[in-house]
C-alpha cells in the first residue's frame, strides 16, 4: 500500500515538474446534470425528465408470478393466501393496514372516522358489512391494488408482501369482530363475558 501511495505521489510530483496541470478534482462535484421537471434545451420536447423505454418495469417489480401480484387466478379472485401467514406478517399488515387505511375505514375498520364524516360524496365501508366478510383475499387485493370507486390505488405505497400483510390483517380484524362468544375458547370467553357486561 505505501508502494503504491508513493508512486501516485512521484507521478503528481512528475507531472506538476512537466507542466502538465492537476486533475481539477472540484469539477466532479459539481457536474452538470438535469433535475426532476425542469426543462432542457438538449431534447427537442424541452423536457429533462425522459419517459422510460416501453415495457420497462422497476428491478424489485416481481413479474413471474401473477397470482401473487393481482390477487387473481386468470379471472378469478384468489380463495387462499398466496404468502406465509404469521404473526410478523399480520403485525406488518396492522401497521400499515393504520397508515394507508384507518384514515377512512376506521382503526376497527368500521367505517368510523374523522375523514369518513366529512366524506360528503360516498362514506367509506364498514369492512365488517357481511359482502365484505365474504370476499376472498385475492379481491381485497385487488382492489387494493387497483382501487375501487373513490378509493385510489395504493400500489405505489404498498409493495405486494405489504398488500397481502393489510388483507391478513383485515382478514384477523373481520374475524375479531364478529365471532360469537360460543366460537370463542373457554379461557376466552369468560374474559369476553367479563368485557361486554362492564357497565
Amino acid at each position: 500500500m505505501k508502494r503504491m501511495i508513493l508512486a501516485i505521489a512521484l507521478l503528481l510530483g512528475a507531472c506538476e515538474n512537466l507542466g502538465v496541470p492537476w486533475p481539477d478534482l472540484e469539477r466532479m462535484k459539481d457536474q452538470g446534470k438535469h433535475k426532476a421537471q425542469k426543462a432542457s434545451a438538449f431534447f427537442a420536447d424541452g423536457r429533462a425528465m425522459r419517459t422510460p423505454p416501453e415495457g420497462t418495469v422497476p428491478r424489485e417489480r416481481v413479474t413471474n408470478d401473477p397470482e401473487f401480484t393481482t390477487g387473481l387466478v386468470g379471472n378469478e379472485f384468489l380463495t387462499e393466501f398466496p404468502v406465509v401467514i404469521d404473526e410478523a406478517l399480520v403485525d406488518r399488515g396492522e401497521d400499515r393496514f393504520n397508515i394507508y387505511c384507518a384514515v377512512c375505514h376506521g382503526i376497527a375498520g368500521d367505517g368510523k372516522s374523522r375523514i369518513a364524516d366529512r366524506m360528503s360524496l360516498r362514506k367509506a365501508p364498514s369492512l365488517h358489512l357481511e359482502k365484505y366478510q365474504e370476499y376472498p383475499p385475492g379481491r381485497f387485493f385487488y382492489i387494493i391494488t387497483k382501487g375501487f370507486g373513490l378509493m385510489p390505488s395504493y400500489a405505489v405505497d404498498l409493495n405486494p408482501i405489504d398488500r397481502w400483510a393489510v388483507v391478513a390483517y383485515l382478514k384477523a380484524l373481520q374475524m375479531s369482530q364478529n365471532v360469537s362468544m360460543n366460537e370463542l375458547p373457554n379461557e376466552l370467553r369468560g374474559e369476553a363475558q367479563k368485557a361486554v357486561s362492564k357497565p
